[in-house]
C-alpha cells in the first residue's frame, strides 16, 4: 500500500510554437492503475530534502532528458488528489513551462512501469475536449485557460 499523502510536482509544457506536451499512459501502466490509458502531465513525487523546484528539475530531466534548471517555471496551483477519484491523497504542485523547443525533448520510456508516449496537442480547447485526461491534469489545464 502506498504511503499517503505525498507531495508531487507536475508540469504543463508549452512549446515555442504554442503546442501542449503531455504524456499518454498506455494500458500496461501499473504505478497507479486508475491512470491506465489516461493523459497526464510529466512529473512525479518529491524526494526527501528536495525543494519544489529541485524536484521539478529532476523529474523533467528523468522523463524528458531536458535541463530546465535555468528555465522559468510558473506555479499554476496546488491540487489535492482524493482517494475516491485518484486512489491517493497526494498534493500536487503544477508548474507551467513555456517556450520549450519540442525538438529538445527526449522522452525516456525505458521503465516498463512508466509505459507511456508523448502527446502533442495544438490547442488547449482540443485538449480539454478529451475524455481521457486525469482529473488533476484537467483541473490544471482548466485553471490555465482562465
Amino acid at each position: 500500500m502506498n504511503e499517503s499523502p505525498k507531495t508531487g510536482v507536475h508540469a504543463i509544457i508549452i512549446t515555442n510554437d504554442d503546442k501542449i506536451v503531455l504524456q499518454q499512459k498506455d494500458l500496461a501502466y501499473n504505478i497507479n492503475p486508475i491512470n491506465k490509458g489516461k493523459v497526464s502531465m510529466y512529473g512525479g513525487g518529491m524526494e526527501k530534502g528536495e525543494s519544489l523546484r529541485d524536484s521539478l528539475n529532476r523529474e523533467i530531466m528523468e522523463e524528458l532528458n531536458l535541463d530546465i534548471s535555468n528555465h522559468p517555471a510558473k506555479e499554476v496551483g496546488v491540487f489535492q488528489k482524493t482517494l475516491e477519484y485518484d486512489e491517493s491523497e497526494d498534493v500536487v504542485h503544477v508548474f507551467l513551462l513555456k517556450n520549450i523547443d519540442l525538438a529538445t525533448l527526449d522522452p525516456d520510456f525505458s521503465d516498463d512501469a512508466e509505459a507511456a508516449s508523448m502527446l502533442v496537442v495544438d490547442t488547449l480547447e482540443n485538449l480539454l475536449e478529451r475524455q481521457d485526461l486525469t482529473r488533476i491534469t484537467r483541473m490544471a489545464l482548466e485553471k490555465c485557460s482562465k
